[in-house]
């Protein structure tokens, strides 16, 4: 996993210096938008250019059609940052819109690849949490060249490398479509939907009582009074390493209580008035709230993504789906402002008080957990296979490896095509690993990775623990006298 963790800490680190740029371009043009707008807008860019990813997945079925498809996106990311050369400003903000939507689309490819890598890992929440914190220390050692157009040209060589790697893998990683869960139960369908809803409306609780501090501190870096990317930032690396660290906890049980007493601790000082206290003291309490929100949604929508029929939407969509929630907030809010002004303390403290409820009602009563696992098929749901696996039941004294039964087991998860295979292989015989990925055509670390996600599906602890799981399957379903 050390390769993956490499890997995406570099495309973080890319995106946040390419989103750094942007903003630094677009603050210093004069334009009629105001420059809160300039910050905000073109996440909406970057927005579409993740939609676009879902839409060329989804319409281009041929991997040829798709590599066309990056090579078209990386040439127009190199020819953005050329066109900032120019010095114009409508050929910048064009410039910068494009770049964004470049980034976007390339955003989609990798959170689509990471999530899938990660599926059935028991270390994701230390892998997710370990990219975030990497990417921001290297942020944070380049700030001083983040104006240099020579870095954004180092950025979009980098992106242009992430993206051969991603759709040109190396030999030990599978990046072949992942189908949807076989034999989904309408149970389990209603489950993940549930799990998407509440992590969006985990979401929006959060940017409602964030986006009058997000307002202020990006006034004020506009207005000179402080840095936003200075020392306060670094506050960001260990709030993702604890988080990722405390997630893998129980099997990644832990995660829905972590979240919300890492959101209570640090909401508590982000929600107090600036003038209680020193702007960056409190900016490195906000940037220690934001690590614990970004990677609660973030690690929510990887570990749920895998599991829904559109993985190559929901991957990367908790970014891109606060991102335009911060613009349709803000945009609100100025609304809210011009017309009534500030909210008395008394109103604030209420609505913020009411959101934290909220949000405790979520994980708490709603049973919020996106590493939910699968409870197999309801009664209603195995009448139909029991039916038509009945004939092999007249046999007295069944073979525990017949094909019949072990594919009767399979059923009850669901498991891609590729994992049913490696599940049949795991129960039938005692081959290594080697040698089941030379027997699949794949490589052998995808074939752990495809173990442990059966083994995460099935609640099973290793190859034993799944024949045995098989095993009481096989005996109490009947087949053995």
């Amino acid at each position: 996993m050390i390769f993956y963790t490499i890997f995406f800490s570099l495309f973080l680190f890319a995106y946040l210096m390419t989103i750094g740029f942007c903003d630094q371009q677009m603050s210093v043009l004069v334009t009629p938008v105001s420059g809160l707008i300039k910050h905000y807008l073109p996440s909406i860019t970057r927005a579409i250019g993740f939609f676009s990813f879902y839409f060329v997945r989804r319409q281009i079925p041929s991997e040829k059609g798709r590599q066309i498809v990056i090579l078209f996106v990386n040439t127009l990311l190199l020819i953005s940052v050329l066109l900032m050369l120019s010095g114009n400003p409508t050929v910048t903000v064009v410039a910068v819109f494009s770049l964004q939507f470049s980034i976007g689309h390339i955003s989609g490819l990798i959170y689509y690849i990471i999530s899938i890598i990660l599926t059935g890992s028991f270390h994701k929440g230390a892998i997710i949490g370990i990219a975030c914190a990497c990417s921001l220390l290297l942020q944070y050692m380049c700030k001083g060249i983040m104006e240099s157009l020579p870095t954004a040209f180092a950025i979009a060589v980098l992106f242009i490398v992430i993206s051969y790697v991603s759709i040109r893998p190396l030999d030990d990683i599978i990046l072949e479509n992942p189908l949807p869960y076989a034999r989904q139960s309408e149970k389990w369908n209603k489950t993940i939907k549930k799990q998407l809803f509440l992590s969006c409306a985990i979401g929006l609780i959060v940017c409602i009582f964030t986006i009058r501090t997000d307002i202020s501190f990006i006034s004020a870096q506009q207005a000179g009074t402080i840095n936003i990317y200075s020392y306060p930032r670094l506050f960001l690396i260990p709030g993702y390493l604890l988080m990722g660290f405390l997630s893998d906890v129980k099997r990644h049980k832990m995660f829905p209580i972590v979240m919300f007493s890492g959101l209570l601790t640090t909401s508590i000082f982000v929600m107090m008035p600036f003038i209680t206290m020193d702007m960056n003291i409190l900016l490195c309490i906000y940037y220690l709230f934001v690590s614990i929100y970004i990677y609660s949604i973030t690690y929510s929508f990887m570990t749920l993504a895998p599991r829904t029929s559109r993985p190559e939407l929901f991957a990367g969509f908790g970014r891109f789906y606060t991102e335009i929630l911060d613009l349709i907030l803000y945009m609100f809010y100025t609304l809210l402002h011009n017309k009534i002004g500030d909210l008395s303390p008394l109103i604030s403290y209420g609505l913020y008080l009411a959101l934290l409820a909220l949000l405790y009602i979520i994980i708490t009563f709603c049973e919020y957990d996106p590493d939910i696992a699968y409870e197999g098929k309801t009664s209603e749901e195995k009448e139909k296979y029991t039916t038509t696996e009945s004939s092999a039941a007249e046999d007295d004294n069944p073979s525990i490896t017949d094909p019949d039964n072990i594919e009767g087991f399979l059923n009850e998860y669901p498991f891609t095509p590729r994992e049913r295979e490696v599940a049949r292989i795991l129960i039938q015989t005692d081959m290594p690993m080697k040698a089941i990925a030379v027997t699949l055509g794949i490589s052998e670390r995808s074939t752990y990775r495809f173990s442990n996600s059966i083994y995460l599906k099935t609640e099973a602890v290793d190859r034993i623990g799944l024949v045995k799981k098989y095993s009481s399957y096989f005996i109490s379903s009947g087949k053995i006298s």
